[in-house]
């Protein structure tokens, strides 16, 4: 089986997401039933995003060892 390239994956993605759009525009019933998956998928992401940018920050300012090198960005981090 071949497998597709990540914008390959983005792309099928974006005209599945359109399809259902349109399938179920209007639609309350199905609205009601897919608005909290996608309140759980935003809150996931967010929930994600936090913890990876606070360790890449700590990462970056133990890899430069010295407080002196980093100068004012280490002070205010």
């Amino acid at each position: 089986m071949k497998k597709f390239g990540l914008a390959t994956q983005i792309f099928i993605a974006l005209v599945l997401g359109i399809i259902v759009g349109a399938v179920f525009y209007g639609n309350k019933t199905a609205i009601a039933y897919i608005v909290p998956i996608g309140d759980i998928f935003i809150h996931a992401i967010k929930m994600i995003v936090m913890p990876i940018v606070i360790a890449a920050l700590v990462v970056a300012v133990a890899s430069v060892g010295d407080m002196k090198k980093l100068g004012k960005l280490g002070g205010k981090t």
